[in-house]
């Protein structure tokens, strides 16, 4: 393994926002070919050798709203981003989505695959103001 599939590897196994990978079916329908362990945790599932509809694994809610915002960036063909209110086998809570097309060389440009994140609104301004804190701190402390 390189050094730079080492480190996607790392990021993908320890970051703290819901990662995936999607395939879109031949009849458009969107299929999880992988999550990262965070968003296995949250949902309670493992789709490890498996590729599973978004409708299997969340509530019907929830599913509606990604597969409408997966909807989006296939018709537009670009990334997309959305906030919207989501539980992902959790609590109900404010998620920032981003989303971005993979296309398939080899399929006439067509876009085959979805890949993206979800991270919790709150939980990025507590990294924020913490990573602000401590910039403060070392300002403050090197000024002495």
């Amino acid at each position: 393994m390189s050094p730079r599939q080492a480190y996607h590897e790392l990021h993908w196994i320890h970051a703290p926002e819901f990662l995936f990978g999607m395939r879109i079916s031949d009849d458009g329908q969107f299929l999880y070919e992988s999550i990262n362990p965070a968003f296995e945790r949250s949902l309670g599932i493992s789709i490890v050798g498996n590729k599973k509809a978004i409708h299997d694994c969340m509530s019907e809610e929830d599913a509606k709203a990604i597969c409408a915002s997966c909807s989006a960036c296939v018709a537009e063909g670009r990334p997309v981003r959305y906030r919207h209110f989501l539980a992902l086998g959790g609590r109900r809570r404010e998620f920032d989505t981003i989303i971005n097309p993979v296309r398939g060389f080899e399929n006439g440009n067509k876009i085959v695959k979805l890949v993206g994140s979800h991270r919790a609104i709150e939980d990025r301004m507590t990294i924020d103001a913490t990573e602000k804190m401590a910039t403060r701190r070392t300002a403050a402390e090197l000024d002495v």
